[in-house]
């Protein structure tokens, strides 16, 4: 088992920082929630995992049966409350000529996003608590 460590900062008072594997994600608070608006919140950023997994997984299907990834769109539709999502439709679009025989397997596309494995088996989580 792989061990992952991500270190996450306090920017300012609306935005935090991500560090993981050398790269940096900050997240901020909406506008219209007092932040400043300027970068993704934390489940704007979940939503565009999980959206960019799937589209990830979608065009290694189209490669590994030598379609062509050309006009093929993928888009996240969801109902949430109090911001959290109760229900996720994936939209795909597909370009005019696209073979019948690969439409019903592309459902099949989406159980093999790591995103989508994490959330049907949820990680253990634990907290904790160091001093300085």
């Amino acid at each position: 088992m792989d061990k992952v460590t991500a270190v996450s900062r306090i920017i300012d008072k609306t935005k935090v920082s991500a560090e993981i594997d050398g790269l940096t994600l900050i997240a901020d608070i909406p506008a219209a929630k007092g932040g400043g608006g300027e970068y993704p919140t934390p489940v704007q950023m979940w939503a565009a995992a999980l959206l960019n997994c799937s589209m990830m997984t979608l065009r290694g299907f189209c490669q590994s049966m030598e379609l062509s990834t050309e006009g093929i769109g993928l888009e996240l539709a969801g109902d949430t409350e109090k911001g959290i999502y109760q229900s996720i439709e994936f939209i795909v679009t597909l370009p005019e000529g696209f073979p019948e025989q690969y439409i019903k397997p592309i459902n099949s596309v989406f159980d093999a996003c790591t995103v989508t494995k994490i959330m049907k088996n949820l990680p253990e989580m634990k907290v904790t608590i160091k001093h300085n």
